[in-house]
């Protein structure tokens, strides 16, 4: 029996998302973790009449291209569980065969051709290939098995008075929400070297991000963050070269804190 050969499929994107998370670890694993908010413009070409009788519903289906990504694999280690790998398709991967992402979103308000969106896990200038309506009597299974995301504990970020403080400050300079950036990257599976940028220290564990150092501690069932500081060394300070543009940055949280 002769198999067909499957022909390509080609997509016109009907709009554009724009938000504040820029660099795929900037995202959260997935938008019900982050409350964040965000816009996806509608292209010239599509007709208004398309989004008729859509502002009554809470919430909707976002489906993109993952621009970021170029290539793919059949097994991947997800930012969530052990460092064993799983089939990519038994994940949210992005690393996929076709590079479609799926993402349930709240709609809090339709401008023209502009849907203001919150909740999400999406980057900016993300490729919208289409808009569908999220359906409670079809799309909610509360009861479903979760598979091997079942066996995942989830920990509680706390923070620390003082690190509150310098967090709100550098979430200033840097135009991110870095409290939110360790919640979720910090809640499950929070000492995974293979897939963060984590290593034991000795009082604890220091998160990584950018130039960045964030000490955290374990305890039970709460990650504890308990310092920020700088990831440049003294050395490095004295020297002219500034690849990253911010140790200006770095100098007065020193000088502050």
């Amino acid at each position: 029996m002769k198999v067909a050969s499957l022909m390509e499929i080609t997509y016109k994107p009907i709009g554009t998302f724009h938000g504040p998370q820029v660099d795929p670890i900037e995202a959260p694993r997935q938008g019900v973790l982050l409350e964040n908010s965000g816009e996806v413009h509608l292209s010239a070409h599509i007709d208004l009449n398309s989004l008729r009788d859509l502002k009554d519903f809470d919430f909707i289906w976002l489906l993109y291209d993952f621009h970021h990504n170029k290539s793919w694999s059949p097994t991947v280690r997800p930012p969530r569980g052990s460092a064993k790998k799983r089939g990519v398709f038994a994940t949210r991967s992005p690393y996929r065969p076709n590079s479609i992402g799926l993402s349930c979103v709240r709609l809090l308000e339709i401008q023209d051709r502009k849907l203001l969106i919150g909740g999400h896990d999406l980057l900016d200038k993300t490729p919208i290939l289409d808009i569908k309506p999220y359906l409670v009597y079809a799309d909610c299974f509360p009861n479903a098995k979760q598979g091997w995301l079942e066996d995942l504990t989830q920990f509680q970020v706390v923070f620390l008075p003082q690190v509150r403080q310098q967090l709100a400050w550098l979430s200033e300079q840097l135009n991110k929400d870095i409290m939110s950036l360790l919640t979720q990257q910090l809640s499950v599976e929070p000492t995974h070297s293979k897939i963060k940028r984590v290593k034991p220290v000795a009082d604890g564990f220091e998160y990584a991000y950018k130039t960045w150092r964030f000490g955290f501690q374990i305890n039970v069932d709460t990650v504890e963050i308990t310092s920020v500081s700088s990831g440049y060394t003294q050395d490095e300070f004295s020297f002219e070269e500034d690849p990253y543009g911010d140790k200006k940055v770095h100098l007065l949280f020193a000088k502050l804190f």
